[in-house]
This record gives C-alpha cells, structure tokens and sequence, in this order.
C-alpha cells in the first residue's frame, strides 16, 4: 500500500481542522465580533493540503493501472 492509507487518515483529519476553522470564523462573524483581517487567511493551508492529498487520491488509481 505505502503512502496511500496515512495520506488519506491525514486528509480526514486536515479536513476536520479545515472545517473547525470555517465554523469558527463564521461563529465569529454571527456572534458580531469582527475578526482581525489575518483571521480570514487560517483556512487556506490547510485547503492547500487537501488540494494536493486529495489530487494524490483522485489520480493515484489511474496511474497505478496505467503502470501495472
């Protein structure tokens, strides 16, 4: 198997941390605290990282029978 089970338990849980963060900001946002402008920046590396793990998984089953 390699990489290909711990870079899906990973992506699970990068996309737990992702959507605590939007919740968050949103929570924030409804309670009518304005937060500080870098706030809105949290969710893009981890976003950045699911972008590339999940692309892995997507493309990894063509690839692997295109080369088997």
């Amino acid at each position: 198997m390699g990489l290909s089970r711990p870079i899906r338990v990973v992506h699970r849980w990068v996309s737990i941390v992702f959507a605590a963060v939007v919740i968050m900001i949103f929570a924030m946002l409804g309670l009518g605290h304005e937060p500080v402008e870098w706030v809105y920046y949290l969710p893009l590396p981890p976003l950045a990282f699911l972008l590339i793990t999940g692309l892995y998984m997507f493309f990894r089953p063509y690839v692997r029978r295109r080369a088997g």
